[in-house]
């Protein structure tokens, strides 16, 4: 694999991630939002919205991880 290639799925991955954590500040701000507006609701679509952002997360920062040691692999 060329460094190139590893560059742009870093690049990536990077990209994703900051995407990611501003899409989970949103969700919480959105929650934070409704649960003022309405405490007694349950706010099940904001929640889920949540755990999808995070689940996201977890995902992408397993696939850095595996793409850290691809480059020690290649490196070594």
């Amino acid at each position: 694999m060329k460094i190139k290639t590893f560059y742009r799925r870093f690049r990536d991955l990077t990209e994703d991630l900051e995407e990611v954590k501003v899409d989970i500040g949103e969700a919480q701000d959105l929650m934070q939002k409704a649960q003022s507006k309405n405490p007694d609701l349950e706010h099940c679509h904001h929640e889920d919205l949540m755990l999808k952002c995070e689940k996201r997360n977890k995902q992408l920062q397993r696939d850095m991880w595996r793409l850290q040691l691809e480059w020690l692999d290649y490196t070594t």
